[in-house]
């Protein structure tokens, strides 16, 4: 290898030590987002740093054929050292600056393109149990002013008793499940 070669490779692992400073604060940076589970946590640890070698290696391979040197792994380790004290509050600083502007554009996004969704959904939602319940109150009308009328007339009297029974119970229970079914998306749309 000459000497051209390694002073080449020599730099590229002093910016992959930076490189990889630049990484790990990011990552870092964004951990607590799953922190909650161990699998997931251990898993993305050790596919960072699979990938992070994964790159150098490619760097270094392009460079030099893949050879490794010690020097190699003191150039990397003082890239991440000039990373730490030259750059690291400076990329920190930028870091937050760009995930504030990208919250705030996924608020812009969401203000602009599912909240008019929801409420789209929230008004047709509406229309619906209006109808629903429309219907319920002619259907009941009908019900209680023609039909049951009709049906006292022609139906001998214990049967009548016993249907009007069941009535009552399937009615209360469609009811209810109504009632249930009308909490659950007046709740959802309210968080939301």
């Amino acid at each position: 290898m000459s000497l051209h070669t390694q002073l080449i490779a020599l730099g590229a692992m002093i910016l992959g030590g930076m490189y990889v400073g630049f990484t790990n604060d990011t990552f870092r940076r964004f951990q607590p987002l799953w922190r909650g589970s161990a699998f997931f946590n251990y898993s993305l640890e050790v596919l960072f740093w699979l990938i992070q070698t994964y790159i150098l290696y490619t760097v270094l391979y392009r460079i030099n054929y893949g050879e490794l040197r010690l020097y190699l792994f003191i150039a990397l380790f003082v890239g991440f050292l000039l990373y730490h004290i030259l750059f690291r509050t400076i990329y920190q600083k930028i870091l937050d600056w760009i995930i504030q502007l990208g919250r705030q554009f996924l608020f812009i996004l969401y203000q602009s393109l599912a909240l008019p969704i929801i409420l789209i959904i929230k008004l047709l939602w509406r229309m619906v149990l209006f109808v629903i319940l429309s219907l319920t109150k002619i259907i009941q009308f009908l019900v209680a002013s023609i039909i049951q009328p009709i049906i006292k007339l022609l139906i001998p009297k214990k049967t009548y008793q016993f249907i009007s029974k069941k009535g009552e119970l399937y009615s209360t229970m469609i009811h209810n499940l109504l009632k249930r079914i009308t909490y659950t998306f007046r709740r959802f749309f309210k968080e939301h």
